[in-house]
């Protein structure tokens, strides 16, 4: 309908079919390959962005963002309007459009989604490979996906240029599951006290985690060669087990948590143990004393002097008063372990403590991460850190 936005209920509803055709489309591109879709950003952002894939997976493509066009070309500056649909689609034909309107219209079919692998793999038998595949390429894959390469890609991102439209590049490509490991230097000591987790992390996991790192730094490489006033975006929960990112959050709720109870008088302390964790109230500073009292009664420490070595290690501009940064700038997951073992009673801070094995986790992750954004600083490549689901965005 012209000049009117899609719902975004109606598309939200048939995200998760996208994602998993996009997985069929897949079949189409080798493993190492710049698969990239587009989709508009901006208000439409909501709408169009596909459900975030499994971590042993590195399933992305290329979104577009408003942004400045050239002297020129295309519309004048000062931005698009994405609630105006004839701006939102002017780059696209109108078989594009019909195209994506047919695929939106698949996806609504639970059947078809539900048993998309099994149809992907009756057509192999039926058509043969080929006719298969080319039917995908110029129906799925080209609805959702820019280039197989980054040769491939740059004329679309130069078409999208034009109209105003700039590029955040997500790579897609799957790691091989024989892909060896990338040994990653510790960059503190870790430490005994938390109990054990029960959970079980699989290292053949970290394997695909070092080769989704790898992937990244190839998609930063891509957006220097394709588009360098573009974004290169990277998921988290492509580099490390998202149980691991599941722990590390309740870690740092209850970090939270434990701010809040020092910094109030036990009569009167509310329990925010149900609060949400965004809820939760940060303005707020914890004074010397206050802060004394309350530690001495959570933690076994010898006298006063042990608490009060505490306050002034997060205290580190010494104004007699600790903020919620200081607090979280002092009070790290690396370290945790030796707060923890310090616990009076062994409640929800100490059960979320990590133990040994999990931080050497977390320290492989910190190493990937380290190297992602190193090769972008050094390629003067922006880099856009994907937004995880709600129960491991703190993480």
């Amino acid at each position: 309908q012209p000049n009117r936005v899609p719902p975004r209920r109606a598309v939200a509803a048939n995200m998760a079919g996208s994602s998993k055709l996009l997985r069929v489309s897949q079949q189409l591109v080798s493993r190492r390959s710049a698969c990239a879709g587009l989709r508009h950003q901006g208000r439409l952002a909501a709408s169009f962005f596909a459900l975030p894939p499994p971590s042993t997976q590195a399933l992305f493509g290329v979104r577009s963002f408003s942004s400045q066009p050239k002297a020129d070309e295309g519309p004048p500056a000062g931005g698009l309007d994405f609630t105006d649909s004839k701006i939102a689609f002017d780059s696209k034909s109108t078989f594009e459009l019909f195209r994506g309107w047919l695929i939106l219209q698949t996806c609504s079919v639970g059947w078809i989604v539900r048993n998309c692998d099994g149809l992907y793999n009756m057509s192999i038998k039926i058509l043969g490979s080929y006719l298969t595949h080319e039917i995908l390429r110029h129906g799925l894959f080209n609805h959702f996906c820019a280039g197989e390469n980054v040769k491939g890609i740059i004329p679309r991102m130069e078409h999208l240029r034009t109209f105003g439209v700039g590029g955040i590049l997500d790579y897609a490509a799957e790691a091989k599951d024989d892909d060896e490991p990338i040994k990653a230097p510790k960059a503190e000591e870790a430490t005994v006290g938390a109990p054990l987790s029960a959970r079980n992390y699989d290292y053949s996991g970290e394997k695909i985690c070092d080769a989704n790192a790898l992937i990244f730094m190839d998609a930063i490489r891509a957006v220097k060669d394709a588009s360098p006033d573009g974004f290169a975006a990277i998921k988290l929960s492509g580099l490390c087990d998202p149980q691991l990112m599941e722990r590390m959050s309740s870690c740092l709720i209850q970090i939270t948590h434990l701010f809040w109870k020092i910094s109030q008088d036990p009569a009167t302390r509310k329990d925010i143990s149900k609060s949400p964790y965004y809820a939760i109230d940060r303005a707020f500073t914890v004074d010397r004393d206050t802060f004394k009292s309350n530690w001495l009664n959570f933690f076994n420490v010898e006298d006063d002097a042990d608490a009060q070595k505490m306050f002034d290690k997060i205290d580190t501009d010494k104004a007699g008063v600790i903020s919620y940064l200081q607090w979280t700038e002092n009070i790290r997951l690396s370290g945790i372990n030796d707060i923890a073992a310090n616990c009076k009673h062994q409640g929800p801070m100490y059960m979320a403590a990590l133990n040994d094995e999990e931080l050497q986790l977390y320290f492989n992750l910190i190493d990937r991460v380290h190297r992602i954004l190193g090769l972008a600083h050094e390629l003067g490549v922006r880099v856009m850190v994907d937004a995880e689901w709600i129960d491991i965005q703190p993480a």
